[in-house]
């Protein structure tokens, strides 16, 4: 009898699913809202591909980094709308120049996270900004596959075990195939994010029209979630409104794969890897304006001769790679930290409110109260563009 990867060790990534020739497995959520493969042994015939292309248990290529930046979007309005210094957009709009395809993580109407593929630089936006959810691929593979066969370009953007997933499925060297990585703290339950986005509609009475988990509305280094309602309300720095990714935080949240993840090493399949600077950006130079900087590695040499067709609409200084890793590195070794008390969340989950489970595992110290408090103020005053104001709150923050 077929047997795959174990449930702790599971990241969802599909790759079993998509490459199975009899279509005998399904993608299922459990008790926690995450997705596992399910197998149907009536249409299962043993052959084990499934088993063989597992990026969790079968060896990959790995691409070591052989150049890694400090960069920014020099397209203003692309980088203010984006989490970090937009530096997926330059490579997608290079993609959508050629008439190729871009696959990212997008809101649905019903704002659930889901892999969606666009062709036109008017849907980029879409894909934009983090959000902190597992995404649902659905079939997802097929399609970039699809693309592939017919020598269309694809850019797939996804966190580490997604894009192993998608390396392990396609299984061979493709010139028109490019991966991009971000690196990841965990992937957050969907089934707690709806309730997350019930309970806030019910207390400000008014149904979501937007999330913004990395809102700059005071900047990088104090980004915070935002939500805009369709009554036209834009809240922020509130207790309800920041519990969702405090739960993640604070380790109750994650998939029980990203507490061990198989994916937290230096080499990678991808081709590029995204994610924030924070503490570079002095050490060469680089201007920070806390507006967003990105830390790119570039991996094989199809992202090389991409980076030099984008270099005049970036702005760029080359940096060490060592040094990178040591200033905002931590998670592309690190897993994500489970809490203690983990097991006791997921038993109380359906038997309290969330309101009642917010109480219990994260309640609100009177310091958060009044930094919060800071932030409205600062926001409304006009404050929030004071950078000394604002480096200061972040210490004390720490």
């Amino acid at each position: 009898m077929i047997k795959l990867v174990e449930k702790e060790h599971c990241s969802g990534c599909t790759a079993c699913m998509a490459c199975c020739p009899k279509e005998a497995i399904s993608m299922c959520a459990d008790e926690e809202g995450f997705k596992y493969p399910v197998i149907d042994r009536n249409q299962c015939v043993e052959c084990e591909k499934c088993v063989r292309t597992c990026p969790v248990t079968n060896k990959q290529k790995k691409n070591p980094v052989v150049a890694s930046y400090i960069a920014i979007n020099n397209d203003k309005k692309q980088r203010e709308s984006s989490a970090s210094g937009g530096l997926f957009s330059v490579i997608a709009h290079y993609v959508l120049e050629k008439k190729g395809i871009v696959f990212g993580a997008a809101y649905d109407e019903k704002l659930r996270v889901k892999h969606i593929a666009i062709e036109h630089e008017a849907d980029l936006g879409k894909l934009r900004m983090s959000k902190y959810v597992q995404s649902d691929l659905g079939d997802t593979f097929k399609q970039v596959d699809k693309y592939l066969k017919v020598n269309r370009i694809v850019l797939f953007s996804g966190t580490p075990c997604q894009v192993a997933g998608l390396r392990a499925y396609i299984n061979r060297e493709d010139a028109n195939l490019i991966l991009l990585d971000l690196v990841c703290h965990g992937v957050p339950s969907p089934k707690l994010f709806e309730d997350y986005k019930a309970a806030l509609s019910e207390k400000y009475e008014s149904d979501i029209q937007n999330i913004y988990f990395r809102s700059k509305i005071l900047g990088h280094h104090l980004s915070t979630i935002a939500v805009r309602f369709s009554n036209g309300k834009l809240i922020h720095s509130r207790r309800l409104v920041k519990s969702y990714p405090r739960l993640w935080f604070a380790g109750f949240a994650s998939r029980p794969s990203c507490y061990a993840c198989s994916f937290k090493e230096e080499d990678r399949v991808s081709d590029f890897t995204l994610f924030d600077s924070f503490k570079s950006a002095g050490q060469y130079g680089f201007k920070d304006d806390d507006m967003g900087l990105s830390n790119v590695y570039v991996r094989t040499q199809k992202a090389i001769d991409l980076w030099k067709q984008i270099e005049t609409q970036v702005t760029a200084v080359k940096t060490e790679t060592a040094v990178t890793n040591k200033n905002d590195g931590d998670m592309i070794y690190e897993s994500a930290v489970k809490n203690k008390a983990r097991a006791e969340f997921w038993s109380d989950y359906g038997k309290l409110s969330y309101t009642e489970l917010i109480d219990k595992y994260i309640p609100y110290s009177k310091k958060e109260a009044i930094m919060d408090k800071v932030k409205r103020v600062m926001v409304s005053t006009g404050l929030s563009k004071n950078l000394k104001i604002k480096k200061l709150l972040t210490k004390i923050k720490k």
